[in-house]
């Protein structure tokens, strides 16, 4: 069974996501539609096969599923109300959430659309690359549409939101992505998932279009939880970065060599993946299998911090992320402080990586 999929935000990252989902339409047996306010990339989708749409409103009415990808949590929720048929303010005001959620139960409300000249049937099929697209007037029968919010959002975004387009019958998935518009244009994007078992299965045909690395992390909001550690340890990583590029250039060193070296290294060890096979972060215990790895990581790890710290000392370079890491880095691996190391300088027992 054909899966309509809109898409609204066709940004840097968005419009590689709805240009794959076009080149996957026929493979993956998906119908998909877009909306943007900006015309270039709109022509750009209905080039690559995509269905052009009037707007929100008149997508969602025919939609399985519906993708958001915009800027930050207004856009969203503005987007969100379009879909509902609510005032987006409405949406924003939390005095006026509670409102809405306390309301007497309703029928699904009917978003209007401008009806289309020829006759449709129930839950029509969608003409294929109208010149003037717009979809016939329905209404959002619970379970009939599911919302992936694949934006990064606030924590408590996705929660709010599933409140109250549940009270209107349509599912709301928190499904941030990572893998950047490289990932998005050759379908390897990480989706990380938050929301029902129900509302996961209905959206996995179009996530297993999108990505490569498709996680279902738990209720609404393990999504946005899940990219947010995530991306916690992307932007640290980044300052850390930072701190080796002053350090290298103060040694008089080639930057653009080091980062082809920590490129290449990386794309062999996993980076700081490598460490993160564990199901909990609590203390090691003496006879755990990690426990050796471990020790043996932060000898390696204390040993070298200590030499750099050194060097950044001679060079007059503040390497605070190094510092922090050499009293850390034992503790935070499960070790305990008694063997967690931290002098710098201490020995290690094994050979360098």
């Amino acid at each position: 069974m054909t899966t309509v999929v809109g898409f609204v935000g066709l940004g840097n990252i968005g419009k590689p996501m709805a240009l794959r989902l076009a080149a996957q339409q026929q493979s993956a047996d998906l119908d998909v539609w877009v909306y943007d306010v900006a015309p270039e990339p709109l022509e750009e989708a209905r080039s690559a096969g995509a269905n052009i749409a009037t707007s929100v409103a008149a997508m969602a009415a025919r939609s399985d599923v519906l993708c958001v990808m915009v800027r930050d949590d207004a856009q969203v929720r503005e987007v969100l109300g379009e879909v509902l048929g609510v005032a987006g303010d409405r949406l924003r005001d939390p005095a006026g959430r509670e409102r809405l959620l306390r309301a007497a139960p309703r029928a699904p409300r009917r978003v209007a659309t401008a009806r289309r000249a020829t006759s449709m049937p129930s839950r029509p099929r969608l003409a294929r690359h109208p010149a003037d697209a717009t979809l016939a007037t329905a209404s959002l029968p619970a379970g009939s549409l599911t919302v992936l919010i694949h934006s990064t959002v606030a924590p408590t975004t996705p929660g709010e939101l599933a409140d109250t387009a549940a009270t209107h019958g349509v599912t709301v998935l928190d499904a941030p992505v990572s893998g950047g518009a490289m990932g998005a244009a050759d379908g390897t994007l990480a989706l990380m998932v938050g929301g029902t078992e129900e509302g996961f299965a209905a959206a996995r045909p179009v996530l297993d279009a999108l990505g490569s690395k498709v996680v279902h992390a738990g209720p609404i909001g393990a999504g946005t939880r899940f990219k947010l550690a995530r991306n916690m340890l992307h932007f640290i990583s980044f300052t850390a970065a930072t701190e080796a590029q002053r350090l290298a250039e103060a040694a008089g060193l080639d930057l653009r060599e080091l980062g082809d070296v920590v490129r290449h290294t990386d794309a062999i060890t996993g980076g700081a993946g490598a460490i993160m096979h564990r199901e909990t972060t609590a203390p090691l215990a003496p006879d755990d299998f990690w426990s050796g790895v471990f020790a043996n990581v932060t000898s390696l790890g204390v040993k070298d911090l200590g030499f750099a710290l050194e060097l950044a000392e001679e060079l007059g370079v503040e390497v605070p992320l190094a510092e922090l890491a050499i009293d850390r880095l034992g503790p935070g691996l499960g070790l305990p402080a008694e063997t967690a190391g931290g002098t710098r300088g201490r020995a290690a027992d094994d050979e360098e990586e």
